[in-house]
This record gives structure tokens, sequence and C-alpha cells, in this order.
């Protein structure tokens, strides 16, 4: 009797634990791994052999464990810049406000910020969730648009937006397409400093890192950024005015805090810093052609996107600042994994290296799910050439691509805008009809993973092909040049 008074003890003991953990997923415990936990170590090696950076820092999360390792001149202390992945901090921020009461996603831009000179030529009025799906149909600003001397570093959100020399101009039906931006979560931080009456930088202190145990995270230069900070010097430091765009500075032992909030459904050390429906809501993608056609959910959520490895959907983020920074985050709720990693004194090919190194480690064993594929005949509809619509930079030009059959009879893309001979794609039907993976994992982009397309129709009936992967391009069909098609 007393034994079994023992057990029962720490049965609810451990279901405390659990508990404050925030973990909703029951399975996630018996979930078995491709590479087991006694492998991790020659991951560990293969990253510290790789030789393609001054400092790394790398943190992986599963259910049975969690490691941070760092390699070159990175330490424990060490502080990295991780760009662009300061945008999901801003989206978290915006579903705080939500959750406060203050705003709605379905706010119209001009409710919002009507002093902002912006023009719209649709009927699709453009609305705060467009601007954090980067659906809104603004393209990107020009790099140099975003640094500023030190001495104005102290300038708020909202007075460096309305000073911004931008056309803020809806380039395609809002909802529609999408396009990654940093005017995006500028507006944010703008609509947050308004509806909180505070700072950008204090509302985020105040409801992200003091929650998660994140001191030393800031947005600006302090003495802890001029100490620790891998490579900092004061001649080549950017600081970024867009603030709510790209100026973190953090550490990849406080950056696990906020992912194991994520994978805990907002709750990290027993506190819910964020509903289970905003988290929900962050990963979800909700205003984009495809979406609106075939009911999913993929493409780029709030500040952040879906990707997908070996059949895997994580939630991602990347990011790059000058000199040498990179940065990037994924995470599954489903499966209770993450990982982080920064890393300075490398080119973008690095995030490349890294993903591939690390995600086989966060892979489950799982069954391939059933391919539902469409008909020979209404695949054949899509077959023929197309046109970029959207850009997400003022100077790229409009790329083409082709849908083809290949030599095997498997529908492809070709795509000749950076190869010569054209680069052909074969495509492989997945879960849900209509959307398509490239079978070729050699032609992934670094940071999207396996890249998926969806064959979709528009209001008035012309094929789209619209990838559901960073970065998002979306071809209308146009008639076909005799010379150049195949």
């Amino acid at each position: 009797m007393r034994i079994l008074c023992l057990i029962i003890l720490f049965s609810l003991f451990w279901s405390c634990i659990d508990n404050q953990n925030g973990s909703t997923n029951t399975t996630s415990s018996k979930i078995e791994f491709v590479k087991p936990l006694s492998s991790l170590d020659s991951l560990k090696e293969r990253l510290a052999n790789l030789g393609r950076y001054n400092a790394l820092s790398v943190a992986l999360i599963r259910p049975d464990t969690t490691v941070i390792w760092n390699f070159g001149s990175a330490d424990e202390s060490s502080l990295f810049r991780v760009g662009s992945v300061t945008k999901s901090l801003t989206g978290l921020s915006i579903l705080k406000l939500v959750e406060q009461g203050k705003i709605s996603l379905n706010d119209t831009l001009i409710q919002l910020i009507p002093e902002l000179p912006f023009s719209n030529k649709f009927d699709e009025p453009i609305l705060l969730k467009h601007v954090l799906e980067a659906s809104a149909g603004f393209v990107s600003y020009r790099d140099g648009d975003f640094i500023i001397d030190p001495n104005f570093d102290t300038l708020s959100v909202s007075e460096l937006l309305v000073n911004m020399p931008y056309k803020f101009e809806s380039t395609w039906r809002p909802g529609t397409f999408t396009a990654y931006h940093t005017v995006g979560p500028l507006i944010s931080g703008y609509v947050i400093e308004d509806k909180s009456n505070m700072s950008y930088s204090d509302f985020v202190e105040t409801h992200f890192f003091n929650p998660l145990d994140m001191p030393r995270s800031t947005f600006f230069v302090n003495d802890d950024v001029k100490k620790s900070l891998v490579n900092y010097q004061d001649s080549t430091y950017e600081y970024v005015k867009a603030r709510p765009a790209a100026a973190l500075n953090t550490s990849t032992s406080e950056f696990t805090h906020f992912l194991q909030m994520l994978i805990n459904n907002g709750v990290y050390n027993g506190k819910q810093v964020l509903s289970k429906e905003s988290i929900d809501r962050f990963e979800t993608s909700t205003s984009n052609l495809a979406v609106n056609k075939l009911e999913i959910t993929d493409g780029h959520g709030i500040n952040n996107w879906s990707m997908y490895h070996n059949g895997i959907r994580y939630q991602t983020h990347a990011g790059e600042i000058t000199p040498g920074y990179l940065a990037q985050y994924a995470y599954s709720r489903t499966y209770k994994t993450a990982y982080v990693f920064m890393i300075q004194g490398v080119s973008e090919r690095a995030l490349k290296v890294l993903n591939n190194q690390i995600l086989p480690y966060l892979h489950p064993q799982i069954a391939e799910s059933p391919i539902k594929k469409i008909t020979p005949e209404e695949e054949n509809k899509f077959i023929g050439c197309y046109e970029k619509v959207q850009k997400s930079r003022i100077t790229r030009p409009a790329f083409k691509i082709e849908i083809i059959r290949d030599s095997t009879g498997q529908l492809a893309v070709l795509d000749n805008n950076f190869d010569n001979p054209p680069h052909v794609k074969p495509l492989k039907p997945t879960d849900k009809e209509y959307i398509y993976i490239d079978d070729n994992p050699k032609n992934n982009f670094s940071i999207n993973g396996q890249t998926r397309y969806a064959l979709v129709t528009d209001e008035n009936d012309q094929m789209v092909i619209q990838k559901l992967s960073y970065p998002w391009d979306a071809y209308k069909r146009i008639p076909c040049d005799k010379n150049n098609s195949h």
C-alpha cells in the first residue's frame, strides 16, 4: 500500500511538471526520431568542422533533450544580430494587442493609420492581416533606406514611418499574392506604438523579453552589445531605423525561451505569455489566392512562414544583416521540436548547409501521407507559359517560367531565369490536390525547405502557379513565345 501511494505521488508530480511546461501534445513523449539521441554528437562534430564561419551558435530542442553548442569565437555569453527574425516578434506583438482587445486583424489600414500616404486602386481594402502576411501589394524598400546615423537611433517608429521616402501603393489586389517586404513590420510597429502608448521596444520588453527571461535581448547598442556581440565594431555596426523589421540583438540561449513558448502553445515556465489561439493564428496564412481557393493554411503567416522537410511542416523565419550575420529558427508544435542557429562571417549559402545538417535530427519516424493526385487532364490545363505577378524589390524584373511535361511524362517547371540550359524542376503530387513539391531536393532554395507549388485559377479563371514557399512567387498564364517555349 505504501509503495502504491508513492507511485501515485510521483505520477501527480510529473503531471504537474508537464502542465507547467504547457505541453498539450500527449504523444510527444512517445515520439521516436529517425536520428536517436545518441547520434547528436556526430552532428556536433560535423558543425564544428564546417569551417565556413567566424562564429556559430546552435540550439536544438526535442522532447528528449535541449542542447546549445557554440563554435569558433562564439561562447555562452555571445550575442548575435538576427536581422529579419525580428519580424516574428513584431507579429506576435500585434497578436498581443488583439488579445487585449485594442485592435482586430480585420481593421483596415486607413482606419489604423489615416495619415499614412498610401493608395489602393482595388475594391478590396488593405487590412492589417494583409500587412502582416505580406499580401497588401507593397514592394520592398531599397536596402539603403534602412540604415541611419547612430545619433538618430532614438527616433520612434512612428516618426520614422511618416517620414519614410516610400510610395505605399498596392500593386495587386490585397490578399491575393505575397511578396516579402520590410514595410509591413514597420507599419505594424507604428500600430503597436499608437495603440499601446508605449515605444515599440518597451512593448516587446514588457510582453516578451521580461516573461521569457530574455534580459540581454535588445534593439539598441548598449554596453553589453559592445562587449558581447560577436565581431562588434563601431565602424561596421548597421543601425536599422526600421527596428520592428531587423534590429534585434540576442543570444541562442535566450532565444530558446522564445521557441519553447511557441512549441508549448504560448506557455513558458508556467506562464501564459500568449494564448494558444494567438499561436495558431501566428502560423496560419489566410490571405493569398491558393489559401482561398484550396482551403489550406500554407504560406506566409504572421511574420513567419511554413517550411516542409520530408513531409514535416515547420514554421520558420530567417534573417541577415551586415557584416555577415545570419540566423534562422524553425519549430514544429506537432512534434515539440525546434532549432535556431546564429552565425557570423559567412555568405547566405550557409543557411542551406546548416538546414541540411540540422533538420534530419528533428525528423520523427512517421508514415508517409497518401498522395492525392488530380487527373492528367486537369494537369494539362496548366501546361503553358507564365510571367511573375509580384516582385519583392523595386529593381527586380518580371521572371518567366513554363509548365511542361518532362522526358518521363511528369509535370515540371521549366525555369530559364538564371540557368542556361533552362532548369527543369519535376513536380511531385502531395497529400493535397493541386499542390506539388519540387521533386529534386538539389533545387530547393536555402531557407524554404521543399518548394511547394499550388495550381489555381484567379477570379477571372486565369491559370496561376503560386509558390507556397519562400519567396512565394506567383505566375500568371501568358501566351508562349514560339521561339523559346517547349
